[in-house]
């Protein structure tokens, strides 16, 4: 019976040393979670799609020959996009025109994308017919 409690108590302390090594693995945080896109990437998923602002206020279509569609309530202006000498997605805004260019766009899921100045949500195509 000895033998019995000694070995069980010694499983009991490797499986309580499991999990207290297993508590003691960091988490992932949100933060961690956030995936910097690559330039090629940020192109792959902007290029012949429409990004939606998160808000609803907005859509803007990228097509593939440079055009970019913005589309603001009954508003809707066109404007170019490119890609410049560092390989950064560059583009005019819809407001005044402005060119600037994103030098980093994260996401979390793949789904929701970030830059400096909008967060939004992808659509594939061009489903608003611009």
């Amino acid at each position: 019976m000895t033998n019995a409690v000694n070995t069980a108590s010694k499983w009991f302390a490797c499986l309580l040393a499991i999990a207290t090594l297993g508590a003691c693995q960091s988490q992932p945080t949100k933060e961690t979670m956030v995936h910097k896109l690559s330039h090629e990437e940020a192109m792959a998923v902007l290029v012949g799609n429409t990004a939606v602002d998160v808000d609803g206020k907005w859509h803007a279509f990228y097509g593939e020959d440079g055009r970019k569609i913005v589309v603001v309530g009954t508003d809707k202006a066109e404007r170019r996009w490119w890609k410049n000498s560092r390989g950064e997605f560059c583009q005019t805004l819809y407001r005044d025109g402005a060119q600037t260019c994103d030098t980093e766009v994260r996401t979390e899921d793949k789904k929701t994308y970030k830059t400096e100045r909008a967060t939004f949500k992808m659509v594939s195509g061009n489903p608003y017919k611009h």
